[in-house]
């Protein structure tokens, strides 16, 4: 009688065994897209734009940044789109001269009060570098919320912007400390 109470038991830890690693893997397999910012290059802190695990959906942000030639601001107007590639439709700055874009086939310049606009860019990236200057300022405008990159990395380093699956546990560990 205790040796078939030894195999149950031993039956029941290893249901308990398998079952807690099945549940440890779930919570850390990356499972769940998110738009992020994260270093390229280094570890890092990867900064949660948009979360995409209810489904791919319409989202759109806007990087902006000071211009390292004529100083003025740019803003990058960006969607995702299908598969998680994201979509430049437009940039809008302040003054057009070195270094700004110059309008391609189907785009075309608009312009409003105190800025210039070129729109219907057709650009589509599997993701977006860039690297953080002394004085570009970078920022992400996302879901209502304005992320200042110098904020979360060091000046030079470079950032990739993209659709990637973290694990279930980042994912909650960094909602909650994003809400902080």
């Amino acid at each position: 009688m205790i040796a078939g109470k030894g195999r149950k038991g031993a039956a029941l830890f290893l249901f308990a065994a398998v079952l807690s690693g099945a549940a440890g893997a779930i919570l850390f397999l990356p499972l769940a897209p998110v738009l992020c910012a994260r270093p390229r290059t280094r570890p890092g802190p990867v900064l949660i734009l948009e979360d995409l695990s209810a489904g791919m959906r319409e989202v759109e942000f806007v990087i902006s940044y000071t211009h390292s030639v004529n100083k003025g601001r740019v803003r990058d107007f960006c969607r995702l789109g299908s598969g998680g590639s994201i979509d430049i439709y437009k940039t809008r700055f302040v003054s057009y001269g070195a270094g700004m874009p110059e309008p391609e086939d189907g785009s075309r310049f608009r312009s409003g009060d105190g800025w210039l606009e070129l729109d219907n860019l057709g650009v589509t990236v599997p993701r977006i570098v860039l690297a953080l200057g002394s004085s570009a300022d970078h920022r992400i405008d996302c879901g209502g919320r304005t992320f200042v990159l110098k904020d979360v990395w060091p000046v030079q380093t470079s950032i990739a912007i993209e659709v990637r699956k973290i694990s279930l546990y980042s994912l909650i560990v960094k909602q909650y400390l994003r809400k902080q």
